[in-house]
């Protein structure tokens, strides 16, 4: 890990939508706390994620980027960077719903520290996953978990916790396990998946250990499994536990870590990406990419 020593221009790339439109009202916390220490940034506000990609892909001014959003604005920030042939840094300041992310990695955790953290903070090289040709630098998920996420996105009315819980009811009374075909570290398993998480980080649904083995520099993914037939039990057994990382220990979980990943599932099955529904498909290949990034982290002498 070393020092940022040169002060620089940094871009803050926004998404004002994130959270019900919270992350606007955070913006504006920020930007009094950058205004107040004369720290000069430049700002970008952005609608979509492919807006944001393409931002990032193309810049060629600045080394720093922060992303102010949730995870799938940081997701943005490593999809464009990935695509930028020159060297990137990588801040991410949690704005969103879940935030899982920067749990991980979290320059915004003391305000007053915020404009040194962009300055003068760490830098960690990390690794990046991808899956079908894209990239998460957090985890990918088959299964339940996005069929929670696309049920509670069909009710816009229903905001926050209220509206993922009310996706999950949904969600379980119109899931069923997929029988999948799953090559992982040389061998070949045969499984009725419930829910399948690839992740490069311990969390995921706003806190959730799912992968509490997960460290996203030691050159591996971690994969965590969960099979059998669609049921209460299923999910009474595991919600107790994942908090902890506990539920790894149950019959049903399957975990192991791994560099390459591929599952074949005998009908389609929805997939989502950092909180960010992709579709359905029916073949998946997870590995590390070729290139990894650079983020900002705080500094530890602080």
């Amino acid at each position: 890990m070393g020092l940022l020593n040169k002060i620089e221009k940094p871009l803050f790339v926004v998404n004002p939508e994130a959270n019900e439109r919270r992350a606007l009202k955070r913006w504006k916390q920020i930007e009094y706390l950058l205004n107040r220490y004369n720290f000069e940034y430049d700002r970008e506000f952005t609608k979509t994620r492919k807006e944001a990609v393409e931002l990032i892909k193309h810049d060629e001014k600045h080394r720093k980027i922060i992303m102010v959003g949730g995870d799938g604005t940081a997701d943005a920030g490593v999809e464009g960077i990935m695509q930028n042939d020159s060297e990137k840094i990588l801040g991410v300041i949690p704005t969103g719903i879940a935030n899982d992310i920067s749990k991980t990695f979290d320059i915004y955790s003391n305000p007053d520290k915020l404009c040194y953290n962009i300055s003068n903070g760490g830098v960690k090289e990390v690794d990046v996953g991808e899956v079908n040709g894209k990239y998460f630098l957090g985890f990918a998920s088959l299964g339940f978990d996005a069929m929670i996420l696309k049920e509670r996105n069909r009710r816009r009315f229903l905001k926050g916790k209220l509206a993922y819980y009310t996706g999950g009811l949904r969600a379980f009374s119109k899931y069923t396990s997929k029988k999948m075909t799953i090559k992982v570290n040389g061998k070949e398993i045969n499984k009725n998946v419930f829910l399948m998480v690839i992740s490069n980080i311990k969390h995921y649904a706003a806190g959730m250990k799912i992968a509490p083995y997960a460290e996203p520099d030691d050159g591996l993914l971690d994969l965590c499994l969960i099979h059998g037939e669609s049921n209460l039990g299923i999910v009474l057994r595991n919600l107790s536990l994942v908090y902890s990382g506990k539920h790894i220990n149950n019959p049903e979980t399957y975990y192991c870590q791994l560099k390459q990943l591929e599952v074949l599932s005998e009908e389609p099955v929805l997939w989502e990406v950092n909180g960010e529904i992709v579709g359905e498909d029916t073949y998946f290949k997870f590995n590390l990419a070729n290139k990894r990034i650079k983020m900002l982290v705080q500094n530890e002498d602080l």
